[in-house]
């Protein structure tokens, strides 16, 4: 298991963060922004991120465990069904099935959703944080 920090960004007009990418370091995620505007911890231990916005342009850069084998990417979904999967609301647990499949997924996660969508029966559903 490795750390990698994701970069996220929110916009005139968006209410939801939209990942910029991915960074192997801190000062990487914060370079890769562009700006250079004063970063803060928002959160508590084990969840939160850094922040920077100007009250038009928001960034978040938040902390991932990135798995490095199967038996890692297994434990890791198992360890988030547990976590999560007991929530209410039906797009909090479409929120733990998404999280679920990006980790077993790794980098194909986005060749199965498209696969998935050119299916055309249903419509993925990246659900809701809780």
């Amino acid at each position: 298991m490795h750390t990698e920090f994701e970069l996220m960004r929110k916009g005139p007009g968006v209410f939801t963060y939209q990942t910029v990418g991915m960074h192997g370091t801190l000062d990487g995620a914060k370079l890769a922004a562009g700006v250079d505007w004063d970063w803060d911890w928002a959160g508590g231990a084990g969840h939160g991120g850094w922040h920077a916005d100007n009250n038009v342009v928001f960034w978040l850069i938040t902390e991932r465990q990135v798995p490095d084998n199967d038996e890692e990417r297994i434990e890791m979904a198992i360890a988030t069904g547990f976590g999560y999967g007991a929530i209410d609301g039906d797009h909090h647990k479409m929120w733990v099935i998404d999280q679920m499949i990006r980790v077993l997924a790794g980098e194909r996660y986005e060749q199965f959703v498209e696969e998935y969508r050119e299916g055309g029966e249903y419509a993925w559903d990246e659900g809701v944080a809780p």
